[in-house]
């Protein structure tokens, strides 16, 4: 991969569009002609985050292979390798055991939730009626 330093990001396309926050003319697709290898996390809820930074990448110009469907393991040795470029599925500090497989070539970059984040259920107060009476 040209011009795009390895990452194993949370936050990947924002810090990529933090970092080319310059005029729209100059920059309509700074990764045209890049290609990026995308893994994703076994997990479906992940899969979200992937698709979402998938299409920013796509906007910026990059050609984007994958996502590829990984295990942790198996993603932290790619990325390590040089096999897969990134993903957004990167749970820190609980994969800090996987850290020695990329170290030396590849960086975390932010985080989707700072300091962690609790599962839950978002809606309206209907939604929240109902919740508490399936609980009850």
């Amino acid at each position: 991969m040209t011009g795009l330093k390895k990452s194993i990001p949370a936050i990947a396309a924002l810090a990529l569009l933090g970092s080319v926050a310059m005029p729209a003319m100059a920059a309509d697709a700074p990764g045209e002609g890049k290609t990026i290898k995308m893994a994703q996390a076994t997990w479906d809820t992940g899969w979200f985050h992937s698709e979402i930074y998938k299409q920013l990448f796509e906007e910026l110009g990059y050609t984007v292979d994958g996502p590829t469907t990984l295990d942790n393991p198996p993603f932290y040795q790619a990325v390590g390798y040089g096999d897969v470029d990134l993903w957004v599925n990167g749970w820190f500090p609980i994969h800090d055991t996987y850290r020695p497989a990329f170290e030396e070539s590849a960086e975390i970059i932010g985080a989707v939730a700072a300091g962690g984040a609790l599962p839950g259920l978002s809606g309206g107060q209907g939604v929240r009626r109902e919740v508490r009476h399936q609980d009850a």
